[in-house]
């Protein structure tokens, strides 16, 4: 789990954005089913900041 979000948090760092779904099959060595189903979970660890108007 912890390189997951590991993997996770550097994307976020450099790009403000979600890690993408090849990045997880490419770094953690995972199938593709297995990388969508992280990926979908990811955003329950950064929800998005509400917008202001």
């Amino acid at each position: 789990m912890a390189a997951r979000i590991t993997v996770d948090d550097d994307a976020r760092a450099a790009t403000g954005k979600p890690t993408s779904t090849w990045r997880l099959r490419t770094d953690l060595r995972i199938g593709s089913e297995s990388a969508r189903q992280i990926r979908h979970l990811l955003p329950t660890r950064h929800p998005d900041p509400p917008l202001i108007a």
